[in-house]
C-alpha cells in the first residue's frame, strides 16, 4: 500500500463529487495525481461554492471549461 506523501492530497478529473468523477464506475477514464493538500482543499471549498451559487443539484448537468 503506497502512503501519501506528507502535505499532499489527490486531485481528480472530472471531480469526485460528479457522476462522472473520480471513482470506481469512471472506468479508468478518470486523472488522479497528489497535489499540494491546502491548494486542493481550496479548491473543494470554490467547488462548493460553483455548485451553491449556480444552484446545481445532485444529478444536474454542467459544463466545465478548462483554460
Amino acid at each position: 500500500m503506497n502512503r501519501r506523501p506528507k502535505g499532499k492530497s489527490c486531485d481528480e478529473y472530472p471531480m469526485a463529487t460528479t457522476r462522472e468523477g473520480g471513482k470506481e464506475e469512471s472506468k479508468g477514464l478518470s486523472s488522479h495525481r497528489m497535489i499540494n493538500a491546502k491548494q486542493n482543499s481550496k479548491a473543494g471549498t470554490r467547488l462548493n461554492q460553483f455548485y451553491g451559487n449556480n444552484r446545481i443539484m445532485d444529478g444536474d448537468g454542467f459544463f466545465a471549461k478548462v483554460e
